[in-house]
């Protein structure tokens, strides 16, 4: 069993799949690390990798059949649409494939829940197949641009394209270098992905998120904190007791972390 005391509404909310997620990697790398090292098996009361992504896929299949949204729909089946929530909440949807349901969505729970799912998705695909005309069209379309965004499901850039990166197109080919055949970010960090971004230059055949920007952006000021953490020196606090180690850290924590500063 899992609990939650985020206000989500249903079960296999985003913080409790990312939480167990966290905790099968941790404990993956311990197993690498540990060689040889085994452990007696052990009844686990909790539920698996694979139960808590299913459970929290049904519960955004539940929500999307019973919650309603506005459908705007874009020139063609495959590419970017736009639903609107009863209370005016405005997402945007990409398709990269509407057969399967492939794409991508700019809610927070899509870019935060690592299932490579939201119920803005699963709602928008199945208001299409109920479409006339929806398998040829898919068949007959085609994805209308080079899609760079934020794959929840590997937490790192991603690239989509239908047609092979060697043969689109870029400054010094630096879509094909930042990015392996299968679409996957190639970089170590998220500022390798800089020179390309520079060099784009409002390319309108290779779209940038603005998902993946704001990542970008938060990751690049985290750097700077960091950087700035090492260079200056805290400003003199009036105690009438010396600060353990452990509490210097703290105080240049609070200065230093984005998260800790004010709104």
């Amino acid at each position: 069993m899992t609990s939650c005391d985020c206000p989500y509404p249903g079960n296999g909310c985003k913080h409790t799949v990312a939480a167990l997620l966290d905790t099968l990697d941790v404990v993956q790398r311990w197993r690498q690390k540990s060689g040889n090292i085994t452990t007696p098996p052990v009844e686990e009361p909790y539920l698996a990798h694979e139960e808590s992504r299913q459970q929290a896929l049904e519960d955004r299949k539940r929500r999307a059949r019973s919650e309603a949204f506005t459908v705007t729909q874009g020139e063609m089946l495959k590419g970017e649409h736009l639903l609107e929530t009863t209370s005016g909440r405005q997402y945007i949807v990409t398709l990269h494939d509407p057969a399967s349901g492939q794409g991508h969505c700019n809610c927070p729970d899509f870019l935060t829940n690592r299932i490579g799912i939201c119920k803005h998705l699963i709602f928008l695909v199945n208001y299409l197949k109920k479409k006339r005309g929806f398998k040829k069209q898919v068949a007959r379309g085609r994805f209308p641009f080079v899609d760079i965004y934020w794959d929840s499901v590997n937490n790192q850039p991603r690239v989509f394209a239908e047609r092979p990166l060697t043969k689109i197109k870029s400054p010094d080919d630096l879509l094909s270098k930042c990015f392996s055949p299968d679409g996957l970010f190639a970089g170590k960090e998220l500022s390798d992905l800089l020179p390309l971004l520079n060099r784009l230059n409002g390319n309108k055949r290779i779209r940038v998120q603005e998902t993946l920007l704001d990542r970008l952006d938060g990751f690049l000021q985290e750097k700077q904190m960091a950087e700035l953490a090492h260079r200056v020196i805290p400003p003199a606090i009036k105690l009438k007791t010396r600060l353990y180690p452990y509490q210097e850290s703290g105080i240049e924590f609070g200065l230093f972390k984005k998260a800790a500063g004010p709104d």
